[in-house]
């Protein structure tokens, strides 16, 4: 890799890292994107990961209505999660680490 390369992909770097600091609300779908799903679910999609849990999200009321435990045992069914805290922190990383170009 030239010099200039290296430089104009450490200055994009930047520029995304500039772009992602703050507090952002980004949503479930795109922090749990299809490529996050495949590789550490059973699922394709998050959807179908809602669908296999006879979740039906429409608001963010109904996401804050599904009890924690039944949330967490249904990650630890189709996921390499034991939690869905877990789940999530690994997939933030994951999209971050995306952004990033890592």
């Amino acid at each position: 890799m030239k010099v200039e390369e290296f430089n104009k992909n450490l200055d994009n770097i930047q520029q995304t890292a500039n772009e992602l600091s703050g507090t952002h609300e980004i949503p479930f779908a795109e922090i749990l994107s299809a490529e996050f799903m495949q590789k550490y679910s059973d699922m394709d999609t998050f959807d179908d990961f809602l669908k296999a849990g006879n979740f039906c999200i429409n608001s963010k009321k109904d996401w804050e209505n599904i009890p924690d435990i039944q949330l967490d045992k249904h990650v630890k069914q189709y996921t390499d999660f034991s939690t869905w805290a877990d789940m999530l922190t690994e997939a933030t990383q994951y999209y971050l680490m995306s952004k990033l170009q890592f």
